[in-house]
Protein backbone atom coordinates (compact mmCIF):
# COMPACT_ATOMS: atom_id res chain seq x y z
CA UNK A 1 0.00 0.00 0.00
CA UNK A 2 1.11 3.35 -1.00
CA UNK A 3 -0.11 6.32 1.62
CA UNK A 4 -1.30 9.35 0.05
CA UNK A 5 -0.12 12.74 1.76
CA UNK A 6 -1.59 15.88 1.97
CA UNK A 7 0.57 18.60 0.76
CA UNK A 8 -0.83 22.32 0.84
CA UNK A 9 0.58 24.97 -1.05
CA UNK A 10 -1.48 28.50 -0.70
CA UNK A 11 -4.66 27.20 -1.63
CA UNK A 12 -3.76 24.19 -3.41
CA UNK A 13 -3.84 20.71 -2.03
CA UNK A 14 -2.17 17.74 -3.93
CA UNK A 15 -3.20 14.75 -3.42
CA UNK A 16 -0.31 11.99 -5.28
CA UNK A 17 0.47 9.27 -4.01
CA UNK A 18 3.59 9.12 -1.87
CA UNK A 19 4.15 13.43 -2.00
CA UNK A 20 5.91 14.82 1.05
CA UNK A 21 6.31 18.45 2.16
CA UNK A 22 9.21 20.00 0.07
CA UNK A 23 12.06 20.76 2.52
CA UNK A 24 14.74 21.61 -0.33
CA UNK A 25 14.16 25.67 -0.68
CA UNK A 26 11.39 27.03 -1.95
CA UNK A 27 10.52 24.25 -4.48
CA UNK A 28 7.13 22.72 -4.81
CA UNK A 29 6.81 19.26 -3.70
CA UNK A 30 8.24 15.92 -4.55
CA UNK A 31 8.36 12.63 -2.91
CA UNK A 32 10.74 10.65 -1.42
CA UNK A 33 12.65 7.98 -4.31
CA UNK A 34 14.86 5.05 -2.69
CA UNK A 35 14.81 7.96 0.14
CA UNK A 36 15.81 11.15 -1.43
CA UNK A 37 13.74 13.98 -2.14
CA UNK A 38 12.98 14.24 -5.62
CA UNK A 39 11.67 17.50 -6.92
CA UNK A 40 8.45 17.37 -9.14
CA UNK A 41 9.58 20.71 -11.14
CA UNK A 42 13.04 19.96 -13.14
CA UNK A 43 14.94 21.32 -16.31
CA UNK A 44 15.31 18.91 -19.34
CA UNK A 45 18.35 19.16 -21.41
CA UNK A 46 17.43 18.05 -24.49
CA UNK A 47 18.34 19.47 -28.31
CA UNK A 48 21.60 19.77 -26.30
CA UNK A 49 20.71 22.21 -23.83
CA UNK A 50 24.22 23.97 -22.94
CA UNK A 51 26.71 24.03 -20.34
CA UNK A 52 25.67 27.51 -19.71
CA UNK A 53 22.15 27.15 -19.89
CA UNK A 54 22.03 24.29 -17.57
CA UNK A 55 24.11 26.42 -15.11
CA UNK A 56 21.57 29.54 -15.14
CA UNK A 57 18.62 26.83 -14.57
CA UNK A 58 20.25 25.67 -11.11
CA UNK A 59 20.89 29.59 -10.37
CA UNK A 60 16.96 30.10 -11.05
CA UNK A 61 16.16 27.46 -8.58
CA UNK A 62 15.60 24.03 -10.33
CA UNK A 63 17.45 21.12 -8.37
CA UNK A 64 16.67 18.20 -10.61
CA UNK A 65 18.52 17.77 -14.28
CA UNK A 66 17.52 15.20 -16.73
CA UNK A 67 19.89 14.40 -18.94
CA UNK A 68 21.04 11.19 -21.69
CA UNK A 69 23.02 9.22 -23.13
CA UNK A 70 21.93 9.76 -26.43
CA UNK A 71 24.25 12.43 -28.27
CA UNK A 72 21.85 12.57 -30.50
CA UNK A 73 19.70 15.17 -28.90
CA UNK A 74 21.60 15.63 -25.12
CA UNK A 75 25.39 16.25 -24.07
CA UNK A 76 26.31 14.92 -20.71
CA UNK A 77 29.17 16.43 -20.27
CA UNK A 78 27.58 20.25 -20.84
CA UNK A 79 25.33 18.81 -18.13
CA UNK A 80 27.73 17.70 -15.58
CA UNK A 81 30.51 20.93 -16.30
CA UNK A 82 27.19 22.83 -15.14
CA UNK A 83 26.56 21.34 -12.29
CA UNK A 84 30.13 21.25 -10.80
CA UNK A 85 30.04 24.93 -11.52
CA UNK A 86 27.54 25.70 -9.34
CA UNK A 87 28.33 23.57 -6.75
CA UNK A 88 32.20 25.61 -6.47
CA UNK A 89 29.67 28.46 -6.45
CA UNK A 90 27.40 28.03 -4.37
CA UNK A 91 30.34 27.98 -1.53
CA UNK A 92 28.39 24.86 0.12
CA UNK A 93 24.95 26.33 0.32
CA UNK A 94 23.75 23.51 -1.88
CA UNK A 95 25.43 20.24 -1.92
CA UNK A 96 25.45 17.20 -4.48
CA UNK A 97 22.98 15.86 -2.41
CA UNK A 98 20.53 18.84 -2.57
CA UNK A 99 20.47 18.22 -6.61
CA UNK A 100 18.82 14.89 -8.33
CA UNK A 101 20.38 13.84 -11.44
CA UNK A 102 18.84 12.05 -13.99
CA UNK A 103 20.16 10.12 -17.03
CA UNK A 104 18.47 8.12 -19.29
CA UNK A 105 20.72 4.84 -21.06
CA UNK A 106 20.40 4.63 -25.14
CA UNK A 107 18.51 1.39 -26.60
CA UNK A 108 21.89 0.80 -28.21
CA UNK A 109 23.16 -0.39 -25.14
CA UNK A 110 20.25 -2.91 -24.15
CA UNK A 111 22.07 -5.94 -22.53
CA UNK A 112 22.99 -7.28 -18.76
CA UNK A 113 26.36 -6.45 -19.51
CA UNK A 114 26.22 -3.25 -21.86
CA UNK A 115 23.46 -1.71 -19.42
CA UNK A 116 25.58 -1.47 -16.62
CA UNK A 117 28.74 -0.29 -18.30
CA UNK A 118 27.15 2.50 -20.30
CA UNK A 119 26.10 4.00 -16.62
CA UNK A 120 29.71 4.10 -15.85
CA UNK A 121 30.60 5.80 -19.10
CA UNK A 122 27.71 8.39 -17.77
CA UNK A 123 28.65 8.98 -14.75
CA UNK A 124 32.52 9.60 -16.16
CA UNK A 125 30.80 12.21 -18.91
CA UNK A 126 28.68 13.91 -15.66
CA UNK A 127 32.19 14.46 -13.57
CA UNK A 128 30.15 12.54 -10.87
CA UNK A 129 30.60 10.07 -8.07
CA UNK A 130 27.11 8.76 -8.96
CA UNK A 131 23.65 9.15 -10.69
CA UNK A 132 20.51 8.92 -8.81
CA UNK A 133 18.39 8.13 -11.34
CA UNK A 134 19.11 5.72 -14.68
CA UNK A 135 15.96 5.60 -16.93
CA UNK A 136 15.58 3.05 -19.79
CA UNK A 137 15.22 6.13 -22.78
CA UNK A 138 13.57 2.92 -25.13
CA UNK A 139 12.21 -0.32 -24.65
CA UNK A 140 13.84 -0.71 -27.94
CA UNK A 141 16.09 0.53 -30.69
CA UNK A 142 15.69 1.00 -34.57
CA UNK A 143 17.65 1.17 -37.28
CA UNK A 144 17.18 4.61 -37.56
CA UNK A 145 18.53 5.29 -34.41
CA UNK A 146 20.93 2.98 -33.86
CA UNK A 147 22.06 1.69 -37.27
CA UNK A 148 20.55 -1.00 -39.59
CA UNK A 149 23.45 -3.59 -38.76
CA UNK A 150 23.22 -3.02 -34.87
CA UNK A 151 22.53 -6.31 -32.88
CA UNK A 152 21.38 -5.68 -29.46
CA UNK A 153 23.19 -8.01 -26.72
CA UNK A 154 19.40 -8.43 -25.05
CA UNK A 155 16.38 -7.12 -24.37
CA UNK A 156 15.45 -4.82 -22.12
CA UNK A 157 14.78 -7.32 -19.51
CA UNK A 158 18.44 -7.90 -19.57
CA UNK A 159 18.90 -4.47 -19.35
CA UNK A 160 16.97 -3.92 -16.39
CA UNK A 161 19.12 -6.80 -14.30
CA UNK A 162 22.21 -5.76 -14.89
CA UNK A 163 21.15 -2.14 -13.86
CA UNK A 164 19.22 -3.41 -10.29
CA UNK A 165 22.86 -4.60 -9.56
CA UNK A 166 24.35 -1.11 -9.85
CA UNK A 167 21.69 -0.18 -7.37
CA UNK A 168 22.23 -2.94 -5.40
CA UNK A 169 25.79 -1.84 -5.48
CA UNK A 170 25.01 1.84 -3.81
CA UNK A 171 25.94 2.97 -7.79
CA UNK A 172 22.47 4.53 -8.83
CA UNK A 173 19.80 4.82 -6.43
CA UNK A 174 16.63 4.48 -8.38
CA UNK A 175 15.71 2.92 -11.77
CA UNK A 176 12.64 3.99 -14.40
CA UNK A 177 11.88 3.69 -17.88
CA UNK A 178 10.92 6.29 -20.48
CA UNK A 179 8.51 5.42 -23.66
CA UNK A 180 7.34 2.80 -22.32
CA UNK A 181 3.85 1.86 -23.53
CA UNK A 182 1.20 0.42 -20.31
CA UNK A 183 1.68 -3.00 -21.74
CA UNK A 184 5.32 -2.80 -21.62
CA UNK A 185 5.49 -1.25 -18.52
CA UNK A 186 3.35 -3.25 -16.58
CA UNK A 187 5.22 -6.47 -18.04
CA UNK A 188 8.68 -5.09 -16.97
CA UNK A 189 6.79 -4.43 -13.44
CA UNK A 190 6.03 -8.11 -13.04
CA UNK A 191 9.60 -8.99 -13.91
CA UNK A 192 11.28 -6.38 -11.57
CA UNK A 193 12.94 -7.37 -8.70
CA UNK A 194 13.96 -3.25 -8.36
CA UNK A 195 10.56 -2.23 -9.08
CA UNK A 196 10.42 0.92 -11.37
CA UNK A 197 10.37 4.70 -9.52
CA UNK A 198 9.62 6.89 -12.53
CA UNK A 199 7.85 6.84 -15.92
CA UNK A 200 8.94 9.61 -17.90
CA UNK A 201 6.75 9.71 -20.97
CA UNK A 202 5.63 12.14 -23.58
CA UNK A 203 2.47 14.28 -21.85
CA UNK A 204 0.67 17.85 -23.34
CA UNK A 205 -2.89 18.92 -22.97
CA UNK A 206 -3.30 17.05 -26.74
CA UNK A 207 -1.71 13.92 -25.81
CA UNK A 208 -2.37 13.17 -21.85
CA UNK A 209 -1.46 9.56 -22.01
CA UNK A 210 -3.86 8.17 -19.59
CA UNK A 211 -3.51 4.41 -19.63
CA UNK A 212 0.19 4.81 -18.33
CA UNK A 213 -0.55 7.72 -16.06
CA UNK A 214 -3.08 5.18 -14.16
CA UNK A 215 -0.75 2.58 -13.97
CA UNK A 216 1.53 4.54 -12.26
CA UNK A 217 -0.74 6.11 -9.97
CA UNK A 218 -1.91 2.49 -9.05
CA UNK A 219 1.24 1.34 -8.49
CA UNK A 220 2.95 3.97 -6.63
CA UNK A 221 5.01 5.40 -9.86
CA UNK A 222 5.99 9.09 -10.08
CA UNK A 223 5.13 9.65 -13.18
CA UNK A 224 7.18 12.56 -15.29
CA UNK A 225 6.00 14.08 -18.71
CA UNK A 226 8.14 15.19 -21.72
CA UNK A 227 7.56 17.97 -23.74
CA UNK A 228 4.90 18.97 -21.78
CA UNK A 229 4.92 22.25 -23.91
CA UNK A 230 4.30 20.79 -26.55
CA UNK A 231 7.73 20.51 -28.79
CA UNK A 232 6.51 16.84 -29.89
CA UNK A 233 4.06 18.12 -31.97
CA UNK A 234 6.60 20.60 -33.72
CA UNK A 235 9.30 17.18 -34.42
CA UNK A 236 5.44 15.67 -36.13
CA UNK A 237 5.09 18.64 -38.08
CA UNK A 238 8.31 17.42 -40.11
CA UNK A 239 6.24 14.75 -41.27
CA UNK A 240 2.70 15.30 -40.45
CA UNK A 241 0.65 19.26 -40.90
CA UNK A 242 0.42 20.10 -37.30
CA UNK A 243 1.91 23.42 -38.47
CA UNK A 244 3.20 25.33 -35.15
CA UNK A 245 3.80 24.25 -31.57
CA UNK A 246 -0.48 24.31 -31.07
CA UNK A 247 0.03 24.54 -27.36
CA UNK A 248 1.10 28.08 -27.80
CA UNK A 249 -1.73 28.85 -30.10
CA UNK A 250 -4.76 26.87 -28.72
CA UNK A 251 -7.45 29.14 -28.17
CA UNK A 252 -8.58 26.89 -25.22
CA UNK A 253 -5.49 27.96 -23.79
CA UNK A 254 -5.02 31.07 -24.50
CA UNK A 255 -8.38 31.98 -23.11
CA UNK A 256 -7.29 30.39 -19.79
CA UNK A 257 -3.87 31.79 -19.82
CA UNK A 258 -5.61 35.83 -20.38
CA UNK A 259 -7.93 34.81 -17.13
CA UNK A 260 -5.27 34.20 -14.55
CA UNK A 261 -3.26 36.92 -15.99
CA UNK A 262 -0.34 34.04 -16.71
CA UNK A 263 1.45 33.01 -19.89
CA UNK A 264 0.05 29.85 -21.76
CA UNK A 265 3.39 27.62 -20.59
CA UNK A 266 2.59 28.42 -16.72
CA UNK A 267 -0.88 27.17 -17.59
CA UNK A 268 -0.31 24.10 -19.08
CA UNK A 269 2.69 23.24 -16.11
CA UNK A 270 0.39 24.23 -13.22
CA UNK A 271 -2.15 21.90 -14.92
CA UNK A 272 0.48 19.09 -15.05
CA UNK A 273 1.46 19.24 -11.55
CA UNK A 274 -2.01 19.29 -10.82
CA UNK A 275 -2.60 16.28 -12.58
CA UNK A 276 -0.10 14.22 -10.98
CA UNK A 277 2.46 14.80 -13.45
CA UNK A 278 5.90 16.22 -12.95
CA UNK A 279 7.51 18.61 -15.09
CA UNK A 280 10.98 19.00 -16.76
CA UNK A 281 10.46 21.92 -19.39
CA UNK A 282 13.29 23.02 -21.34
CA UNK A 283 14.39 26.52 -22.42
CA UNK A 284 17.60 27.93 -23.84
CA UNK A 285 16.59 31.73 -23.00
CA UNK A 286 16.45 33.05 -19.46
CA UNK A 287 13.06 34.79 -20.27
CA UNK A 288 11.53 31.35 -20.48
CA UNK A 289 13.44 29.34 -18.06
CA UNK A 290 12.74 31.96 -15.50
CA UNK A 291 8.63 31.77 -16.53
CA UNK A 292 8.83 28.10 -15.74
CA UNK A 293 10.47 28.58 -12.73
CA UNK A 294 8.02 30.71 -11.80
CA UNK A 295 5.86 27.53 -10.94
CA UNK A 296 7.88 27.32 -8.13
CA UNK A 297 9.16 30.83 -7.02
CA UNK A 298 12.21 29.80 -8.53
CA UNK A 299 12.61 33.01 -10.22
CA UNK A 300 11.55 36.85 -9.59
CA UNK A 301 10.57 39.24 -12.52
CA UNK A 302 14.21 40.20 -12.67
CA UNK A 303 15.97 37.34 -13.25
CA UNK A 304 17.25 36.81 -9.54
CA UNK A 305 16.58 34.07 -7.28
CA UNK A 306 13.01 33.90 -6.23
CA UNK A 307 11.69 34.30 -2.61
CA UNK A 308 9.20 31.34 -2.49
CA UNK A 309 6.22 32.55 -3.53
CA UNK A 310 4.82 29.99 -5.89
CA UNK A 311 3.02 30.55 -9.14
CA UNK A 312 0.32 27.99 -7.48
CA UNK A 313 0.09 29.93 -4.27
CA UNK A 314 -1.69 32.55 -6.14
CA UNK A 315 -4.66 30.82 -7.36
CA UNK A 316 -4.76 26.94 -8.31
CA UNK A 317 -6.62 26.42 -11.95
CA UNK A 318 -10.01 25.27 -10.49
CA UNK A 319 -11.79 21.98 -11.36
CA UNK A 320 -13.69 23.20 -14.47
CA UNK A 321 -10.46 24.99 -15.43
CA UNK A 322 -8.77 21.57 -15.45
CA UNK A 323 -11.41 19.94 -17.27
CA UNK A 324 -10.77 22.44 -20.19
CA UNK A 325 -7.70 21.20 -20.48
CA UNK A 326 -8.60 17.40 -20.17
CA UNK A 327 -11.04 17.80 -22.99
CA UNK A 328 -8.40 18.46 -25.58
CA UNK A 329 -7.02 15.20 -25.63
CA UNK A 330 -6.86 13.65 -29.08
CA UNK A 331 -8.04 17.02 -30.54
CA UNK A 332 -5.65 17.24 -32.62
CA UNK A 333 -6.16 14.10 -33.81
CA UNK A 334 -9.73 14.21 -34.28
CA UNK A 335 -12.09 16.63 -35.43
CA UNK A 336 -12.85 20.27 -33.18
CA UNK A 337 -16.01 20.20 -31.06
CA UNK A 338 -17.72 23.39 -29.87
CA UNK A 339 -16.13 22.67 -26.34
CA UNK A 340 -12.09 22.02 -27.64
CA UNK A 341 -12.56 25.85 -28.64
Amino acid sequence: MHQHILVVFGSVIFALIGLVEATEGHLPGGTLVAGKFFPYVGVGTAAKLGETEILQALRFGFRLVDSAQADEWYNEADAGRAIQQYLEESGGSVTRDDLWITTKMHPRHHGRRAAPASVENSVNNLGLQSVDLVLLHYPRCWPQLCGENHVDEGTFYDSWRGLEELVDKGAVKALGVSNFDATELASLFDFARIKPAVVQNWMDPFHQDWAVREFCKANGIVYQAYSSLGQQWQYRSRTDNFGPNPVFGHPALARLAESKGWSIPKVVLAWSLQRNAAVIPRSATAGHMCDNAAVFGGCEAGGHSGSGSTLLSSGALTDAELEVIDRLDGALERPHTPEDL
